[in-house]
């Protein structure tokens, strides 16, 4: 790789995911407003960034085998993000050194699935978050096999399951 090419320095990429193929480990990616496909951090690279310059969608729709919005470890998720129609959760969190702020779920997955899920992660920050209005039977935010995970200044309603579940984590 020449390293006046990489992502983001040159040129903006055709997708997200794309970009996120192209990332090295503590790489900032800035979204600008936009609705944009589900994407996937789950490539072993550490402290990549997201952020956002105004408010941004991820329609999830059907794109996805998984059914997730977002599926992240090891990742910053920083702006005024939307994730909706997730076949399954908004958010999926697993890995480690995980913050997450101001990111809406809505409209998401079936019974049993989640806005915001974490699972057997550790060091998580999720922070002035909502989620709301996820299909029946679906929580707002699910915590499991997890440690050391803080819930700050978010909101759940109108979940049809509980809006704060935490089981097996410390």
């Amino acid at each position: 790789d020449d390293p006046s090419e990489r992502a983001g320095q040159i040129r903006p990429f055709a997708s997200l995911q794309e970009a996120l193929n192209y990332a090295d480990n503590d790489d900032k990616i800035r979204l600008y407003p936009w609705t944009y496909d589900p994407f996937d951090i789950d490539s072993g690279l550490e402290g990549i960034t997201i952020e956002t310059h105004g408010p941004v969608t991820i329609d999830a729709k059907s794109e996805r085998d998984d059914g997730n919005g977002i599926r992240g470890r090891d990742i910053n998720i920083e702006g005024n993000f939307t994730v909706v129609n997730a076949l399954h959760d908004g958010i999926y969190i697993t890995g480690s050194n995980v913050r997450v702020e101001r990111v809406e779920c809505f409209g998401n997955g079936p019974a049993g699935s989640s806005g915001f899920l974490v699972e057997n992660a550790s060091d998580v920050l999720i922070r002035w978050c909502a989620a709301y209005d996820n299909a029946p039977g679906a929580y707002g935010f699910h915590v499991t096999g997890s440690s050391n995970v803080t819930i700050d200044r978010c909101i759940s309603y109108n979940n049809d399951n509980d809006g704060f579940h935490i089981d097996s984590s410390q």
